[in-house]
């Protein structure tokens, strides 16, 4: 199944302006504390955290399509297989697995952000230099 693409940019304004978009952020919680995360509040925009694969091991988290939802219904109510969602993780892998499994369970406008929040690795084997959430210099904070 092919899936949409969005680049940061893109996103970012349709987080700003759609009230029913969500930025869903499917990294691993050491990821998201080391490495830093997306930061919606100066736009008000819809953002949550859900890892699709589970550290170390980087198996498929098993409660991943009922824990979102849950977090779909809370949102956006009858309305949730309707939402704009955007789902990102590293470099767009994993975010694209995501998006493509809530596609197939009838989630009909999901998105994938290409290059992810640290983007692929440049000539120097460094991440967040050519494409990306923090590549374009779109807000982000670490904990």
């Amino acid at each position: 199944m092919l899936i949409n693409q969005i680049d940061p940019k893109t996103a970012f304004l349709k987080l700003r302006d759609e009230k029913n978009a969500i930025l869903i952020d499917v990294r691993c919680d050491a990821e998201l504390i080391f490495v830093g995360q997306a930061d919606l509040a100066s736009i008000n925009g819809n953002f949550t955290t859900l890892a699709w694969k589970i550290f170390p091991a980087m198996n498929l988290n098993p409660r991943f399509t009922v824990n979102l939802e849950k977090v779909l219904q809370e949102k956006f109510g009858e309305d949730a297989k309707e939402a704009n969602l955007i789902f990102m993780c590293r470099s767009g892998a994993r975010s694209s697995e995501a998006a493509i499994h809530m596609a197939e369970a009838g989630y009909k406008h999901c998105f994938n952000l290409t290059g992810g929040f640290e983007g692929n690795l440049d000539e120097n084997a460094h991440r967040g230099n050519i494409d990306g959430w923090k590549a374009n210099n779109l807000p982000w904070r670490q904990q």
